[in-house]
């Protein structure tokens, strides 16, 4: 079973490695450097809902980490020519091209905000416990209030540290 585990973890580390480097190349190639990609991640992160955001969280998402925002129906209508699907929602590879659309010809500054565990959401406190030998089944069963203080407990910070400030 031990073993079993590690290699499931391992697994999964892989597919978050690949999909956070694809994430980067994409953004890397729109133009975006590191430090950008990296404050989307973010945006998205902190707004999706089941690994896609529908056009009016990524309109909150914008307006709450983007100084000098377009408005909302700038934002829907670009939103809609990207989603060729018609799915009414976006991936994070998508968001980035609708962030890169968005920004073209208007100068749109990222807010700094700080990085703390505190404000993952429950699902990204679930997969940051999938890094350390612990049973899935523990991690699935923890109840929201538990989640916090075990990812700090592994990880070895607060939850309001701010992760941006960590030595390189």
């Amino acid at each position: 079973f031990s073993e079993m585990q590690v290699l499931t973890q391992h697994v999964i580390e892989k597919i978050h490695a690949d999909a956070t480097q694809k994430g980067f190349d994409v953004g890397k190639s729109l133009g975006f450097d590191t430090t950008r990609i990296a404050m989307y991640m973010q945006m998205f992160d902190k707004f999706e809902e089941g690994g896609k955001l529908r056009v009016e969280t990524a309109t909150k998402a914008i307006h709450t980490f983007m100084d000098r925002p377009p408005g909302a129906e700038e934002i829907a209508t670009v939103f809609k020519d990207i989603d060729s699907e018609k799915r009414q929602k976006l991936g994070f590879l998508d968001v980035l091209l609708l962030m890169k659309r968005l920004g073209e010809g208007r100068h749109m500054s990222v807010k700094e905000y700080p990085f703390t565990l505190k404000g993952l959401s429950e699902q990204k406190l679930r997969e940051v416990l999938q890094l350390y030998p612990i049973a899935a089944s523990y991690i699935r069963n923890l109840q929201p209030h538990e989640l916090l203080e075990n990812v700090c407990n592994y990880a070895g910070w607060r939850a309001d540290q701010n992760l941006r400030d960590l030595p390189d």
